[in-house]
């Protein structure tokens, strides 16, 4: 009889053993679970640099641009919103990539040099067709003060079709 109270003692704790464990392996598991799917989804608050930018290529779609700079700063969908952002640009920005230290990316970016004239030329009698703009809030040190600039990546039909920076 004491051999039978023994064995079910035993095996009662035995079946709480396994529930505990149970327990730590659903748990570690979901914690698992949790910190994959986490580090699958957009980036964010990412401190981004100049070589992020480098990435970026004519034709990618705006999914592909968020896998590289994670979500923008701002996205602008209205004409008046795209326009005035595109006039801006026009106005202040430059093309220093190609005109300083890195002639390559120009046409990188573009395929060849071939095709950046043709994109030049369509948006230039096309603008009113991009339909979407992503901004991100880039900052750098110069002059021992940090400085903040929007960098403008503009997309038609969900593709890149030219990015403007400071």
């Amino acid at each position: 009889m004491k051999k039978m109270e023994m064995t079910t003692k035993n095996q009662n704790l035995i079946k709480k053993m396994m529930a505990i464990l149970n327990k730590k392996l659903v748990f570690s598991l979901m914690l698992g679970l949790i910190i994959l799917l986490s580090s699958c989804t957009e980036m964010k608050d990412k401190a981004l640099i100049e070589n992020d930018f480098k990435k970026i290529e004519a034709g990618m779609t705006s999914t592909e641009v968020k896998k590289i700079l994670g979500k923008p700063d701002k996205e602008l969908r209205s004409f008046n919103e795209i326009e005035e952002a595109f006039s801006v640009d026009d106005e202040t920005t430059t093309d220093r990539w190609y005109y300083e230290e890195v002639p390559d990316l120009y046409e990188r970016f573009y395929g060849s040099e071939e095709e950046a004239d043709r994109m030049f030329d369509y948006l230039s009698e096309h603008r009113n067709k991009i339909d979407m703009c992503y901004e991100y809030n880039y900052s750098f040190e110069k002059d021992e003060s940090e400085r903040y600039f929007g960098w403008h990546i503009y997309f038609i039909d969900d593709e890149v079709v030219t990015m403007y920076f400071p």
